[in-house]
C-alpha cells in the first residue's frame, strides 16, 4: 500500500540572496504531495568519483528513486555527474551547494517537485528535463538557469507552477515539448510570467492549460531570440507569444490550435517584436492579435485576426501567395495597420498577393493602409481581398474612398470596395492622378434670428485640385444648412476621370450674442418690511433667458429687509450657449425712528454705604424689536454721593435714544480706633516701619480699616513720630498718632585684628578695596577712611584708618607702609646681531662714544619709578675711524638708576662712512673715501682694502678692468682719462697719486660710466609716504633704484622699533604695506638704513 502525504512546502529562496538585482524577499509557497515513506537523499560524493550512480555517494546512502528527493546543499561543494538518466520524486539545489550538477546528454524525470537556485549551481548540456506530476499533484518549478530541453508531460488533471527570481525567466535553450498539462501558472509574488524559447516549440496537449486555481496567474510561451524557429504539433497552446528580435517562426508543420482554449487564452505578435510568423502551407485553429512584426504564409487560418496599427499582413511574405483567414459567423479579418501587397502580374496567388477572408472584413478608415511592390501594368482589375461572406467591408483604407488611387510600388491603382462578387476590394491601373482635397475649418455665427447657415462645399474645399490639371468636383457630407453647434463634413474631390479624394473638416456654428437685459426699477421698502421678488426676463436671438440672482435665493423667495440702507440686488441673464449679461436692480431699505423706552421714568436707587443697580432698562425699536440699555457707567458704587447712569438705546442704524438714572449712596460717620493710644516703640540702631504693627478702627461701613501713614519705612537713630490715618473711603478720616525711639552706643570693631605692612618698590597710592570694620547697628562690613593717599618718599610710614558707624561711635588702627626701590632699568639697546644699528662717523672720519652720546646706541633706558639713569659702556670697541667703515661691532652698555640699581645691555652697530655727499657714488662718503673719483666698493680679493688704491694680483683684478694677459685700466686723476697701461706699471702710478686701477665712478657720469653698483641714496626725495596721517596701512614708494639690500624700519619718538623688515636690491619702485592696527596714535619715523647712508622721515598714525 502507497501512503501520501500532501505537505505545504513554504521557504523563502535563497536563491534570491545571490541576485545583484534583489528588490525584495518573496515567499514561494509550493504544494505538493509526497511520498511519505520516501527519502531525500544529501549528495555528498563520499564515494569520491562524482558520479550519481554511486549510491557512496548520497547519504542515506542508495542512489535517489522514484520515490527520492535528490539534494544537493552544502553538506558537499563537489561536482556531480549525471552518468544515467533518472527517475526521481523531486530535486532540491540548494543556494549553500557549492559545486555544478552536469546532466550532459541524459534525461531527468521529476515527478513533484525541481528547484534549482545558485548562479552556476547547474549545466543543462543537452540534456532533457521531463517534467511528469501524476493526478491531481501540483508540480513545483523554479529555477534561477537555463534548461536544454524542457518536457512538460503529466496526468490531464495535473498543475505546473513555475516560478524564477524577480524579472528573470524560465528559459529553455533547444526545446520546449508540452505533451500533456492540465493547468501551467506562475507563482504568486513573481513579476515575470513567461516562459521563454529560444529554439523550438512542440505541443500535443490537445486542450490547452488553464489557471489552477483560476484566480492564479496563467502561464505563457514567448518565442524569443533571432534564430528561425518552428512550432509543431497537433496540440493547443493556451498563451503563445512572438517576441523575437529579428527571424520567423513557422508553423509549416503545426496543424493544432492557438490561443483558442482555456479562461486566459491569447495568441500575440507582441508590440515590441521584430520578427514574423509564417503559416506556411498549414491549416491551423487560431485567435491571432499582430501588434508588431508579419503575418505571412500561404495557409489557413481558422479564427479570427486582428492586425493592429503597428503590424503587417503579408501573404507568403517577399514572394507571392494567399492566405486563407475562415472566421465563420463570429470570426474573420480587421486591418488597423498595413496590407503588404507584391504585384507581379493578373493572376492571382501566382502573380499578385490575396487575402480570402471567410467571415467579416473591418478596414480601419484612419490607421490602415495598403502598399507593397508592383513591377508591372496591368490590362484587367484584380482582386487584392476577396470576401466570401456576403456582408459588406466595413471601413476603408485610410485616405482612400471608392474610386481613390492607391500607389503600389511604382504604380497606381483605382481602389473598388464594391467589386468582384461586389463586395470585394478591387484594384484597377490607371495613370491617372488622383485629385487633392484640401479642407478648411468654417466657423460662422447666428445671427439676430438664430436660423441653421449655409456654407458650400466650394468653400468648405477651397484649394482642392487635380494633380493632371483637369477640373474638380466638390461634393460635402452632410451638405448643410449647418445648425447651431459643431458638424462633422466629409469633403469629397472627384477628378474628371471620377478619381476621388477626400478630407474631414467641421463646421462650428456660434452664437456669440449676449441676452439684452431689461431696465430694473428700484424697490422702495421700510425696515421690516418683505418683499415678495419676481424673476426679470431678458430677450435673446436664440433663447427665452430667465434672470437668476447673485445673491444665492431664489427669486421667488419672501425676504424681510431689516437693516436700513440702500442695497444693489444683481442678476444676471445667460442664454444656452454661455453668451451672458447682467443689471442691478437697486433696494431702498428705510428706518428713522429712534427706539422707544418702556418705562417712562427710571427708579433712584439708594443704599447705604453702597448700592448697585440690577435691572437693565429697554426699550422697543421698530426693526430691532427689544433692545437693552447700554452705559459707560459704573452700575455698583461704594463711595457715599448722588450718580447719574446715563442709559442707551442704539438700534443699529444710526436712531439711539437716552434715558437717566440716579444712584444714591450715603455715609457720614468717621472710623474709630481700637485703641485709645499707641504705646512707644524702643528699638536698638534702626526701626523698621514694616516690622511695626499697623494699628485698626472699625468703621460703620468699611467694618476694620487698616491704618495707612506717609510715614519712612525705615527710622535711624533719634525719636521719631508715626502720624496714622484711617480713611474709609467715603470722605470720614480719623488720626492716631505713635513714637518710635532708636538708640546705638556701641563703636565699631575693624575686621582683623591687625592689618599686613605694604611693600612698594616707588610709591603707593591706598587702593579699594579699603579695610573694614562691622557695627552693631550697620549691615556687613563698611571701609575704614585713610589719614592720607599716597606715599612718594623712599622710607617706613604710618597709615591711620578711622572707622565711623556715623552714630557719634568711631575706631581707629595703624598699617605700615614701606617704600623700597629695589628693582633693575629697563634698557632697549639698538640693533641685533643680524640686523645691526647704522651709525655714520663724523666728518673727519672718526666716532667716539661717551656717556654723553651713548645714547645713540639705546632706544630706550628706563626706570621703574620715574627717575633719571646713567648710561657707561662696560665691553666692546668705543673709538672708530674710517678703517671701521662698513664693519659691525657690539657694545656693552650699563644703565643705572638713583638706587643703585643696573641693567646692562648689548647694542648691535654698523659703521657707515657718514651722512655726507658721495661724489663718485661708488656707496664710500667722501669722508672715508680712498679713491676720489674711483669705485672703492670693489674688493675682488677680499682682503678689506679697495682694490683701486690698493690693487690685487692681475688674476684676481675685476674683469671688465682688465684686457689680455697683462693690461688693465686706469683714470688718471689729473687729465681724467681712462686709459689701458700694463700691470707691471700700476702700483708706481698709484704709488705717486697719478691714477687710480679701474674706470672713473662719478655721480656726473653714472649714464657712461661702467660701474654703477651702489649708487648712494642722495635725499628724502628718493621716496614718498602716503597715506598721512595713517590710518590702517603707510605705503612707501621708492623713485630711484637702492642698489644694495636695504632695512626698512619704524621707531616711535622713544627711539623703540615697532616695525622692522630687510628689503631687496634692485627695485625702482616698490610699496610696502605697513599694518598699523598693533601701533597706538601717535608720531613715527620711519629709517631706510643701507650701507651707505641713513634717511628719515616722519608720519602720524591717526585711527
Amino acid at each position: 500500500m502507497l501512503n501520501l502525504t500532501c505537505k505545504v512546502h513554504s521557504k523563502i529562496n535563497s536563491a534570491l540572496y545571490s541576485l545583484p538585482n534583489i528588490i525584495s524577499l518573496v515567499l514561494v509557497t509550493l504544494v505538493f504531495c509526497v511520498n511519505s515513506t520516501a527519502d531525500t537523499r544529501v549528495w555528498t560524493n563520499s564515494g569520491g568519483n562524482n558520479l550519481w550512480n554511486n549510491p557512496n555517494n548520497w547519504s542515506p546512502t542508495g542512489v535517489p528513486t522514484a520515490t527520492d528527493t535528490a539534494k544537493f546543499s552544502a553538506a558537499s561543494s563537489a561536482n556531480c555527474t549525471m552518468n544515467i538518466s533518472p527517475s526521481i520524486q523531486a530535486l532540491l539545489i540548494e543556494n549553500t551547494y557549492g559545486g555544478v550538477l552536469s546532466a550532459g546528454s541524459n534525461t531527468l524525470t521529476v515527478s513533484k517537485s525541481l528547484t534549482i537556485n545558485g548562479s552556476s549551481s547547474f549545466s543543462a548540456g543537452t540534456s532533457t528535463i521531463v517534467i511528469a506530476p501524476t493526478s491531481n499533484d501540483i508540480f513545483a518549478l523554479h529555477s534561477t538557469q537555463q534548461f536544454y530541453n524542457l518536457t512538460i508531460n503529466g496526468a490531464t488533471s495535473s498543475s505546473v507552477v513555475y516560478s524564477s527570481p524577480l524579472t528573470s525567466s524560465i528559459r529553455v535553450q533547444n526545446t520546449l515539448n508540452i505533451i500533456n498539462i492540465g493547468a501551467l501558472y506562475y507563482g504568486s509574488g513573481f513579476t515575470n510570467n513567461r516562459i521563454q524559447v529560444f529554439g523550438n516549440v512542440a505541443c500535443s496537449d490537445s486542450d490547452g492549460w488553464t489557471a489552477n486555481p483560476s484566480n492564479q496567474n496563467p502561464g505563457s510561451v514567448y518565442m524569443v531570440g533571432t534564430a528561425t524557429q518552428t512550432i509543431s504539433g497537433n496540440g493547443s497552446l493556451s498563451r503563445i507569444y512572438i517576441e523575437k528580435s529579428s527571424g520567423t517562426v513557422s508553423l509549416a508543420s503545426f496543424t493544432g490550435r492557438m490561443g483558442l482554449d482555456g479562461p486566459w487564452r491569447q495568441a500575440w505578435l507582441t508590440t515590441t517584436n521584430q520578427g514574423t510568423l509564417d503559416v506556411g502551407g498549414t491549416t491551423c485553429d487560431m485567435e491571432l492579435t499582430v501588434w508588431k512584426g508579419t503575418l505571412a504564409g500561404t495557409g489557413t487560418i481558422n479564427g479570427f485576426v486582428a492586425i493592429q496599427q503597428n503590424g503587417v499582413i503579408s501573404p507568403a511574405g517577399s514572394s507571392v501567395g494567399c492566405i486563407t483567414i475562415n472566421g465563420g459567423t463570429t470570426g474573420g479579418l480587421n486591418i488597423s495597420g498595413t496590407y503588404l501587397m507584391d504585384i507581379n502580374g493578373s493572376t492571382p496567388c501566382t502573380q499578385h498577393d490575396k487575402i480570402i477572408v471567410n467571415g467579416a472584413l473591418g478596414l480601419s478608415n484612419t490607421t490602415s493602409t495598403i502598399a507593397g511592390g508592383s513591377s508591372t501594368t496591368l490590362a484587367s482589375s484584380i482582386i487584392a481581398i476577396e470576401l466570401n461572406s456576403g456582408n459588406d467591408i466595413n471601413g476603408h483604407f485610410n485616405g482612400l474612398l471608392t474610386n481613390g488611387i492607391a500607389t503600389i510600388g511604382s504604380n497606381r491603382f483605382s481602389i473598388n470596395y464594391g467589386g468582384g462578387n461586389g463586395n470585394d476590394v478591387e484594384l484597377t491601373y490607371t495613370t491617372n492622378m488622383p485629385p487633392f482635397a484640401v479642407c478648411n475649418t468654417q466657423t460662422a455665427f447666428m445671427g439676430s434670428s438664430c436660423s441653421p447657415i449655409a456654407i458650400s462645399s466650394n468653400v468648405l474645399g477651397n484649394g482642392s485640385y487635380d494633380q493632371d490639371g483637369s477640373s474638380v468636383t466638390l461634393s460635402a457630407t452632410p451638405s448643410g444648412p449647418y445648425a447651431l453647434g459643431t458638424t462633422a463634413v466629409q469633403v469629397v474631390a472627384t477628378d474628371a476621370q471620377g478619381a476621388v479624394a477626400y478630407c474631414n473638416t467641421t463646421v462650428v456654428v456660434q452664437d456669440t450674442t449676449a441676452p439684452t437685459v431689461p431696465t430694473l426699477t428700484p424697490i422702495s421698502i421700510q425696515c421690516g418690511g418683505t418683499h415678495i421678488f419676481t424673476a426679470p426676463t431678458a430677450t435673446d436671438n436664440c433663447s427665452m433667458v430667465y434672470g437668476f440672482s447673485a445673491n444665492n435665493f431664489l427669486p421667488t423667495d419672501t425676504l424681510t429687509f431689516t437693516s436700513a440702507g440702500t442695497y444693489s440686488l444683481l442678476w444676471y441673464f445667460q442664454d444656452d450657449q454661455g453668451n451672458y449679461d447682467s443689471a442691478y436692480q437697486v433696494i431702498n431699505v428705510g428706518d428713522n425712528t429712534a427706539p422707544v423706552p418702556n418705562a417712562a421714568s427710571l427708579a433712584t436707587v439708594t443704599g447705604q454705604c453702597s448700592a448697585t443697580v440690577t435691572t437693565i432698562p429697554t426699550a422697543t425699536d421698530n426693526c430691532a424689536g427689544v433692545i437693552q440699555g447700554t452705559t459707560t457707567n459704573p452700575l455698583s458704587y461704594t463711595t457715599a454721593g448722588t450718580y447719574t447712569i446715563v442709559w442707551s438705546f442704539n438700534d443699529g442704524r444710526g436712531n439711539i435714544s437716552t434715558q437717566n438714572q440716579t444712584v444714591v449712596v450715603n455715609d457720614n460717620t468717621a472710623p474709630v480706633p481700637l485703641s485709645s493710644s499707641l504705646a512707644t516703640i524702643n528699638r536698638t540702631c534702626k526701626a523698621y516701619l514694616n516690622q511695626i504693627s499697623y494699628p485698626w478702627a472699625l468703621d460703620n461701613c468699611k467694618g476694620y480699616i487698616k491704618a495707612t501713614t506717609n510715614a519712612p519705612t525705615s527710622f535711624s537713630v533719634g525719636t521719631h513720630t508715626i502720624t496714622w490715618v484711617f480713611n474709609d473711603g467715603n470722605g470720614n478720616t480719623s488720626i492716631q498718632t505713635q513714637q518710635v525711639v532708636v538708640t546705638d552706643n556701641t563703636a565699631p570693631t575693624p575686621s582683623v585684628a591687625s592689618l599686613p605692612t605694604i611693600n612698594r618698590q616707588c610709591n603707593y597710592t591706598v587702593a579699594f578695596p579699603y579695610p573694614t570694620a562691622t557695627d552693631n547697628c550697620r549691615p556687613g562690613t563698611f571701609a575704614g577712611t585713610p589719614s592720607q593717599t599716597t606715599f612718594s618718599t623712599q622710607g617706613t610710614h604710618t597709615l591711620v584708618w578711622t572707622y565711623n558707624d556715623n552714630n557719634g561711635n568711631t575706631t581707629t588702627q595703624t598699617q605700615t607702609i614701606v617704600i623700597q626701590d629695589t628693582t633693575k632699568p629697563t634698557l632697549s639697546c639698538k640693533g641685533t646681531s643680524t640686523n645691526p644699528f647704522y651709525i655714520s662717523l663724523t666728518s673727519n672720519g672718526t666716532l667716539s662714544f661717551t656717556s654723553s652720546n651713548l645714547s645713540q646706541v639705546v632706544w630706550s633706558a628706563t626706570d621703574n619709578c620715574g627717575g633719571s639713569t646713567t648710561l657707561t659702556q662696560v665691553s666692546g670697541q668705543s673709538s672708530f675711524t674710517c678703517v671701521n667703515a662698513n664693519q659691525n661691532f657690539s657694545i656693552g652698555v650699563r644703565a643705572t638708576d638713583a638706587m643703585g640699581n643696573f641693567t646692562d645691555g648689548t647694542a648691535y652697530i654698523r659703521i657707515v662712512a657718514g651722512s655726507g655727499n658721495d661724489n663718485d657714488c661708488d656707496g664710500v662718503h667722501n669722508t672715508c673715501d680712498e679713491c676720489d673719483g674711483g669705485n672703492d666698493a670693489v674688493d675682488n680679493n677680499n682682503d678689506g682694502l679697495p682694490d683701486c688704491k690698493y690693487p690685487p694680483a692681475f688674476a684676481d683684478v675685476r674683469s671688465n678692468w682688465k684686457v689680455g694677459t697683462s693690461q688693465v685700466w686706469v683714470w688718471y686723476r689729473n687729465t681724467n682719462t681712462h686709459s689701458l697701461i700694463q700691470y707691471s706699471q700700476l702700483q708706481n702710478l698709484i704709488n705717486s697719486n697719478q691714477v687710480w686701477l679701474g674706470t672713473r665712478s662719478v655721480c656726473a657720469s653714472k649714464g657712461i660710466a661702467e660701474d654703477t653698483d651702489s649708487p648712494e641714496i642722495q635725499s628724502t626725495s628718493n621716496f614718498m609716504l602716503s597715506p598721512n596721517p595713517a590710518a590702517q596701512y603707510i605705503n612707501i614708494t621708492f623713485q630711484e633704484a637702492i642698489q644694495d639690500d636695504y632695512v626698512v624700519r619704524v621707531t616711535n619718538l622713544l627711539g623703540e622699533t615697532v616695525f622692522s623688515q630687510t628689503m631687496n636690491a634692485g627695485t625702482a619702485l616698490f610699496s610696502v604695506g605697513l599694518n598699523t592696527d598693533t601701533i597706538a596714535n601717535g608720531t613715527y619715523s620711519l629709517r631706510i638704513e643701507t650701507p651707505h647712508g641713513i634717511l628719515t622721515k616722519q608720519f602720524v598714525v591717526l585711527k
